[in-house]
């Protein structure tokens, strides 16, 4: 899964006609390998909209961060 398909699913996270579909496939994209970069790189793109990103950090990088390091 590319890391426009993740900016796009979490966009439709925030309107609730698409959310349920768009954290059913943000889970499935949890379970690629480079799933964690890509949260880190799209986090840090300046070019994204600041609540596309907080939205990233609030549904996966405290989970996604704490699996990874406990």
């Amino acid at each position: 899964m590319d890391p426009n398909t993740i900016i796009e699913a979490l966009r439709g996270t925030m309107d609730p006609a698409l959310q349920e579909a768009m954290e059913h496939q943000l889970n499935e994209a949890h379970k690629s390998l480079n799933f964690v970069s890509m949260l880190l790189q799209i986090t840090m793109s300046e070019q994204l909209d600041l609540p596309v990103r907080q939205m990233l950090m609030r549904n996966f990088g405290k989970k996604t961060l704490t699996n990874i390091y406990a």
